[in-house]
């Protein structure tokens, strides 16, 4: 304590000289407004796009906030393939865990583009109902008009 009574910080205390320091991995430094980021999410649209008309343009948000990620994933692989996911005393390095709730975190955002085979199926079977509600009505329309032979085709056979 000093003369005055209050706590005096030391400027060249390590805790103080680590809060300046950047990490070296690099995956922070990737953004929404990177050229790189911005071009993958324009071709996460356009497959999204291409594949059936379940993407919004609401959805560009999405794409960019998963684009960032993938970068951001790719990223980390690369860093930690380099130096290993075990630090030199043996620590698992804190990289590791941010790799993982990256990925959870972009497969829910893949989840909710519709752009895994889950979330594909899903989309599938509602597709799959509207087409047989369609079929049903078409073969309702068809017994109204000319009657439905097969009906009396089963009873031909029953008898």
């Amino acid at each position: 304590m000093s003369e005055t009574g209050k706590k005096q910080t030391n400027p060249a205390s390590l805790a103080n000289l680590r809060e300046s320091q950047k990490p070296i991995h690099g995956v922070y430094e990737i953004t929404v407004g990177q050229a790189e980021t911005q071009a993958l999410a324009g071709r996460i649209m356009a497959v999204l796009e291409g594949d059936a008309d379940i993407i919004k343009p609401a959805d560009a948000a999405a794409c960019s906030v998963l684009a960032v990620l993938l970068r951001r994933i790719h990223q980390a692989d690369q860093y930690l393939d380099a130096e290993g996911i075990v630090g030199p005393k043996g620590e698992v390095r804190p990289l590791l865990p941010v790799l993982v709730s990256m990925a959870n975190t972009s497969l829910r955002y893949l989840e909710a583009l519709g752009a895994t085979p889950q979330a594909r199926a899903k989309l599938g079977v509602s597709t799959g109902r509207a087409l047989d509600l369609a079929r049903l009505m078409a073969e309702a329309e068809a017994k109204r008009e000319g009657g439905d032979t097969n009906e009396r085709d089963t009873g031909q056979m029953e008898e």
